[in-house]
């Protein structure tokens, strides 16, 4: 399993070196980007050895390069975070293939568990706000109504 794993992240490197030195990818958006530095962190990380990362910076140093500085420095705090827990998550679908143990499965049933209905986005912008109480206005019976 683990020389399957070795070539996967071989072929996912390759693939991104291509994309990237070839003259129509210089035309990505930022937010093309930043999907791409998400999706090759998280595959790297499926693919991983135990004992260490393989993570080519160049790859992630030319996409970096194409998203604007000011807004970089926003996203990246929520990055490998973000990957962290969709990792945790899908890590139960791809078992076989990742080098889970028990304890990935324990933090995946955590993080499930304790995550917030709706809160998909990588960069929260604001909490959720409390909802107004409904107002006592009590039931109206049909005397009452009369009585006014």
């Amino acid at each position: 399993m683990d020389e399957l794993r070795q070539q996967l992240r071989g072929i996912v490197n390759n693939v991104f070196r291509n994309f990237l030195l070839d003259t129509e990818a210089t035309n990505i958006s930022e937010n093309g980007a930043l999907q791409l530095m998400f999706d090759y962190i998280f595959l790297i990380t499926v693919f991983q050895d135990d004992k260490k990362s393989s993570i080519d910076q160049k790859i992630l140093e030319t996409l970096q390069d194409k998203i604007d500085p000011i807004n970089w420095s926003s996203y990246e705090p929520y990055l490998k975070p973000s990957v962290h827990k969709f990792y945790i998550k899908q890590s139960l679908i791809l078992g076989v293939i990742t080098s889970a143990s028990n304890e990935t499965y324990e933090r995946a049933r955590k993080a499930m568990s304790n995550q917030r209905q709706g809160h998909h986005n990588v960069l929260p912008l604001a909490a959720q706000a409390n909802r107004f109480t409904l107002l006592p206005i009590g039931h109206l019976t049909s005397s009452s109504v009369r009585a006014r």
